[in-house]
């Protein structure tokens, strides 16, 4: 079973790479003395679901990629906050799934200037978190920008 780092490792392992998951409370306070936290908040434009549904083939592809990547997820978990994205886990007690989300922001270096939403779901978290990030690095290869999301509600035709 995967166990998930603590809050402190965590945001240990990500001051090294940049990455804060808090501000100081003084910093958010005041905002003074050099802090590095934008004091304006950057908006993106919606851009939709990322809407990547997995064919058997890469069904047995994430079962065996999972198996062998083992703890080793929660390195790439890191590297998916690293590189800008906003994370999130919520159960669904009607379908007794989980599903996990990753969207990127507007430091996100995953290549693309509006606010897409990758998800995953299984029947349990763990499963849910690592095939989220299986979607981010394996399939889109850490890049979303050549991948659009299916709009059924803005297309008109198609």
């Amino acid at each position: 079973m995967l166990v998930p780092p603590s809050f402190t490792q965590l945001n240990t392992s990500l001051e090294g790479r940049g990455v804060f998951l808090f501000e100081c409370w003084e910093c958010a306070r005041k905002r003074e003395r050099g802090c590095n936290m934008p004091k304006k908040k950057e908006v993106l434009p919606w851009g939709g679901y990322l809407n990547m549904r997995l064919d058997q083939q890469q069904k047995e592809q994430f079962h065996f990629w999972y198996r062998e990547l083992g703890d080793d997820v929660w390195e790439l978990f890191l590297q998916a906050l690293s590189q800008g994205m906003k994370f999130s886990l919520v159960y669904d007690p009607e379908t007794d799934t989980y599903t996990a989300s990753l969207t990127n922001s507007p430091r996100c270096t995953c290549g693309v200037s509006s606010l897409y939403v990758l998800s995953a779901y299984a029947q349990n978290w763990q499963q849910a978190v690592a095939l989220v990030l299986f979607k981010h690095f394996v399939l889109l290869g850490g890049t979303w920008e050549n991948y659009r999301p299916f709009k059924s509600v803005q297309d008109k035709l198609g």
